[in-house]
C-alpha cells in the first residue's frame, strides 16, 4: 500500500534484451516483450532499448503495444546497445539488419511498424520479402530523403545547418543545440520529456555516428519500390488499424505528399 492507502499499480511486464550478429558481423541488440501476433518496430534514428523502456516519451506506448502483440524492437547499427564502430550506414545495410532480426525470431510472417525514418527500411523489406510480412504500418514517414529531391537553395542551407548543429552541439553538456532536434521531434513535449530526449541524443550514439546517420537518411529513395509493394498489398486491416490508432500522434509539420500514414495488409506473393 502507498502512504495514501492506494494499492500500487501492477508491475509492467519486463522486456528481454538479446543480441545477434548481422550478416556483416555487426552486433545488434533487440528486445522482446508482450504477447500476441509478432510486431517488429523498425529502428528509427535515436534509440536505446533500456533507456526507451524507462522513457516518459515511449514507455506508455511500449506497454500498450505489448498488451496485444509480441513487440520486437532493436537498436540500429551505431546506436544504443548495438555496436557503435560501424563502416556502413546505408539503406541496404539497415534492411539487412532487419532481415537478421526477423530471421533470428523464426516467427514466419511478422507485422512491421515503420515510424518516421524507419519507414523506408520497412518499405524496402516488404518489397524484398512480401511473403514474410503480414502487415505494413507506416506512420509519419516518407519515401525519399531531401538529398534525393531537388532542394531549393534555402532547403539545402537548412539541411547543412542541421548537420552542423549535430557536429557542434551533440556531445556538449549544454543542450541548447540539441534542443533544436527535440523541438522538431516532440514540439509539445513536457519539461520531463524535453530533458529525457536531450539525454537520449547524447547517450544513444556518438557525434560522428549521428552525422553519418543523418546524411545517409537524406540519400534514401524507396519511391521506385512503391508500385511493386502496392501490387501485393491491400489497404488496412484489423491488426494494422489497431496499431496505428495506438501510435498516431499530432504531426510535427503540415502533411505533404512525401510524408504520410498508411496501413497495408500484405498478400503472399
Amino acid at each position: 500500500m502507498t502512504a495514501t492507502g492506494t494499492p500500487h499499480d501492477p508491475a509492467p511486464p519486463a522486456q528481454e534484451i538479446r543480441f545477434l550478429r548481422a550478416g556483416d558481423g555487426v552486433r545488434l541488440a533487440y528486445a522482446v516483450h508482450g504477447e500476441g501476433p509478432p510486431l517488429v518496430n523498425v529502428a528509427c534514428w535515436l534509440s536505446h532499448l533500456q533507456f526507451d523502456w524507462e522513457s516518459p516519451v515511449w514507455r506508455h506506448l511500449l506497454e500498450d503495444l505489448g498488451s496485444f502483440t509480441t513487440l520486437v524492437r532493436y537498436d540500429e547499427r551505431g546506436s544504443g546497445l548495438s555496436d557503435w564502430q560501424i563502416a556502413d550506414y546505408s539503406l541496404d545495410a539497415r534492411v539487412n539488419d532487419l532481415e537478421s532480426v526477423v530471421d533470428q525470431l523464426g516467427l514466419g510472417r511478422v507485422a512491421l511498424l515503420g515510424m518516421s525514418q524507419g519507414g523506408p527500411v520497412a518499405i524496402a523489406y516488404a518489397a524484398r520479402h512480401p511473403e514474410r510480412v503480414s502487415h505494413l504500418v507506416l506512420l509519419g514517414t516518407q519515401d525519399r530523403g531531401p538529398l534525393t529531391a531537388r532542394l531549393s537553395a534555402e532547403r539545402m542551407v537548412e539541411f547543412e545547418t542541421m548537420v552542423n548543429l549535430i557536429r557542434i552541439g551533440w556531445a556538449r553538456e549544454n543542450p541548447v543545440f540539441r534542443r533544436v532536434f527535440t523541438s522538431l521531434f516532440i514540439p509539445a513535449a513536457t519539461d520531463e520529456q524535453v530533458r529525457w530526449f536531450d539525454d537520449l541524443q547524447r547517450m544513444s550514439t556518438s557525434t560522428e555516428n549521428a552525422v553519418r546517420m543523418w546524411v545517409e537518411r537524406a540519400k534514401v529513395n524507396v519511391a521506385p519500390l512503391l508500385p511493386l509493394r502496392c501490387k501485393r498489398c491491400r489497404r488496412s486491416s484489423r491488426l494494422g488499424d489497431r496499431v496505428r490508432e495506438r501510435v498516431r500522434r499530432p504531426r510535427r509539420r503540415p502533411p505533404d505528399r512525401k510524408r504520410a500514414d498508411a496501413v497495408f495488409r500484405v498478400d503472399r506473393a
